[in-house]
């Protein structure tokens, strides 16, 4: 078992109504007054993915890294755009009655396009009521991996949700796809840790955490997912720390463009944030 778990928090976008673009100005002034690193957009049916850049571009003005859910669909030029003011990407994979509730050919192309463009990527797991058969999880499980070992871009596979009674498969399932994507940490999320031994012993990290925007600040994120594990965490020697959107090793590595490089570094260099320690070597010059 790891000595420390870790958590990336993020404020959740808001839609205060009127011009989107206008209420991510505000919205960034806001966090950054509050000194809060990340901000995720989630994707409604107002946000489309040319809007998502328009957000992200708005957040990065204020020093905040923005995070982006990916949709199947989105369009294939706009991601090298994205990759310009966007830290991380997510995608989810949710699995109902044990069958894909996405369609597998679009999730590799999404994949595959981030991974061309060097969009690090996030890669939520959630199993709703059942776990699928093996000869149909496999399959889809070794074509990520081939994705993610070409790219090297899928930061963290986090699984979000496991059916009743089947929380020990869905470890192994987790696992499965944690040794075809070598290079991704495994994580959970923090109810999934708290109420799973095996979890526990797995996985050193719980994804993205949503935080409340009232009282949260570099020197505490109020979020309650957190607070309830930490309970746990102390009572067992482990010590539960913020993180950026990106982990430490793909900052070292330098997986962003200029302008997110500049906002990790506004970043870094506080206490908080000391596992951040190397930096890429291009972010020198």
């Amino acid at each position: 078992m790891s000595a420390k778990l870790t958590y990336a928090p993020v404020v959740e976008f808001q839609n205060g109504g009127g011009s989107l673009v206008e209420t991510a100005e505000n919205f960034g002034r806001e966090l950054k007054k509050k000194e809060i690193p990340a901000c995720i957009i989630r994707r409604g049916s107002e946000i489309d993915f040319s809007m998502a850049i328009r957000i992200s571009q708005a957040l990065v003005r204020h020093n905040v890294l923005p995070v982006v859910e990916l949709l199947e669909g989105d369009n294939v030029p706009d991601f090298r755009i994205l990759f310009e003011t966007c830290a991380l990407g997510t995608v989810d994979a949710s699995w109902k009655s044990g069958e894909p509730e996405f369609d597998p050919t679009r999730l590799y192309e999404l994949i595959y396009n981030a991974g061309r463009h060097r969009l690090p990527l996030d890669l939520r797991i959630n199993f709703i009521d059942s776990l699928p058969e093996l000869n149909i999880y496999q399959p889809i499980v070794k074509k990520i991996g081939e994705l993610a070992d070409k790219y090297g871009h899928v930061q963290v596979v986090t699984l979000t949700g496991i059916p009743q009674d089947s929380s020990g498969l869905s470890v192994k399932y987790l696992q499965a796809l944690s040794i075809v994507c070598p290079r991704s940490s495994s994580s959970a999320t923090p109810r999934l840790w708290i109420d799973n031994q095996k979890i526990r012993s797995s996985v050193s990290d719980f994804g993205l955490i949503p935080v409340e925007l009232e009282g949260s600040s570099i020197e505490n994120f109020v979020a309650k997912e957190i607070s309830e594990s930490t309970i746990l965490a102390e009572s067992i020697g482990l010590q539960i720390k913020p993180r950026l959107p990106l982990i430490p090793g793909f900052y070292a590595k330098g997986w962003y463009s200029f302008e997110i490089g500049k906002v990790l570094d506004s970043w870094t260099d506080r206490k908080v944030f000391h596992d951040y320690r190397d930096r890429a070597e291009w972010l020198e010059d």
